[in-house]
């Protein structure tokens, strides 16, 4: 075998070797490139995680400008009703105050009030012989959804206990239909024991005080003030 053939075959068996080497070796990939692949295997659920931050975040943002925000009435029969201070209507008039929802006790400039920040969670209709499960700021929320609410103290009204208990059980029997209407447009009976008279009335910006209970003036109160103001359309 002569040295040429001899330096062609060592050269073959150095190439077939590094070739050999070549294909054992593992493939290195940069950082930039490892991440990239990782991004691309995981992108549904990145693509998730972002989408659920956003909901979250938006409906924070919704639920903090509901509850924080003076909100419109929502229909020109409402916007009437609120600035009406005719006083053919039942009640004396008194300027709203606003109807923006707040988490904190309210100083009302009328007692009881009668418009003004108030409670997120309304007063549902019905009868509330303890004073401690009817605050204003509910109540009020209450008369935005169109009810009428009557307050009394039947200390005022020189009633004794078992007198008041059945003043309150009359009006049960007498506005029973009313008292269902949870929602809106219904009638709240609430204790109020530091009212200076026997009853008073109150519907979104209006109040009527009454020495001693007068059926056909509560009547004409509540008919002519029940979803007189109902920005929500409880009533219709």
């Amino acid at each position: 075998m002569s040295s040429d053939q001899r330096r062609a075959r060592q050269r073959r068996r150095e190439e077939r070797r590094l070739a050999a080497q070549t294909e054992a070796a593992p493939v290195k990939r940069s950082g930039l490139q490892g991440f990239t692949d990782w991004v691309g295997l995981h992108a549904l659920q990145i693509a998730g995680g972002l989408v659920g931050v956003v909901l979250v975040v938006v409906l924070a943002y919704a639920i903090y400008s509901a509850a924080t925000s003076d909100t419109s009435t929502g229909s020109e029969a409402a916007d009437e009703a609120e600035l009406d201070d005719s006083t053919d209507i039942p009640g004396e008039f008194h300027p709203s105050e606003g109807r923006s929802h707040v988490s904190e006790d309210v100083d009302y400039s009328t007692d009881p009030p009668t418009s003004g920040p108030h409670s997120p969670v309304l007063l549902p209709a019905g009868i509330y012989r303890d004073p401690e499960q009817a605050p204003e700021e509910r109540a009020v929320h209450s008369m935005e959804h169109a009810m009428v609410v009557l307050w009394y103290n039947c200390e005022a009204g020189g009633l004794d206990e078992a007198e008041c208990d059945a003043f309150v059980d009359g009006l049960r029997d007498k506005y029973e239909d009313l008292l269902r209407g949870q929602s809106g447009g219904g009638l709240v009976v609430a204790n109020r024991p530091e009212l200076d008279t026997f009853i008073a009335l109150t519907s979104w910006t209006r109040l009527l005080k009454l020495e001693e209970y007068d059926e056909e003036a509560v009547d004409e109160f509540i008919d002519a003030n029940r979803c007189r103001f109902d920005p929500e359309g409880f009533c219709d």
